[in-house]
Order: structure tokens, then sequence, then C-alpha cells
């Protein structure tokens, strides 16, 4: 089964440090999702900038959450592999894909969730 529910996040290089904004496109509970270095989005950028050995700059970071939490819908995949576009992204990077799964799937621990986001 597939349901048309997608997540979007917006990446800004910014100065210096994060921000991070979650807004709410449907999913509810984004009282609950942290707005700082915890954010799932975040550490997979981090992650993936390691592997990919650049710095991760400044950031602000727009999450806009459609995919409801802790429903077993995916939502934490799609944080991960958006992280892991967006680390690509920042590095100046070419999205390997098989390369992306590995990645995502590893951090995130669920490799068909994972699949299903990036694919």
């Amino acid at each position: 089964m597939a349901l048309g529910l997608h997540d979007v996040v917006e990446v800004q290089v910014a100065g210096s440090g994060l921000k991070v904004e979650v807004v709410d496109a449907g999913a509810g509970g984004v009282a609950d999702v942290p707005t700082d270095e915890t954010h799932l989005v975040y550490r997979a950028i981090e992650r993936t900038c390691g592997h990919l050995g650049v710095e991760v700059p400044g950031l602000h970071l727009r999450c806009f959450n459609a995919i409801p939490h802790a429903r077993g819908l995916g939502s934490s995949a799609a944080a991960v592999v958006s992280g892991v576009a967006a680390g690509y992204a920042l590095a100046g990077r070419e999205l390997d894909a098989f390369e992306a799964l590995q990645l995502a799937a590893g951090f995130e621990g669920h490799a068909d969730n994972a699949a299903a986001s990036l694919f």
C-alpha cells in the first residue's frame, strides 16, 4: 500500500549556527519535535557530510511535516532520507542512490522504510 504523504524540507546555508523550524503540514504532534542539533534531519545531514568529508555549515532548516509520527508510516525514514539528500547537496555531490540508501538504512535502522522514502 502506498500513501500520498510526504514531508518537505527546505535547507538554507546560514552564516553560522543552526535554526530549525517545524511546520505542521498535517502530521500533528510537531510540538514534540526537537528544534536543535538533535533534530533527525540535521543529524542525518551531519552524518552524511561526515561520510562525504565536508564540514556542516551554519544552516536554517524548515521542515513541513505531513507524515504522522509514531504511526508506522515511515516519518523517521523520510526525515533521514531528506537529511542524506541535503548532505549530498551541501557537499556539491550528485546523489548516489545506492550509497544514500546504505547511509539512510544504517542510520534509520529500517532499510525497507528508507528505500520507500528514497525511491
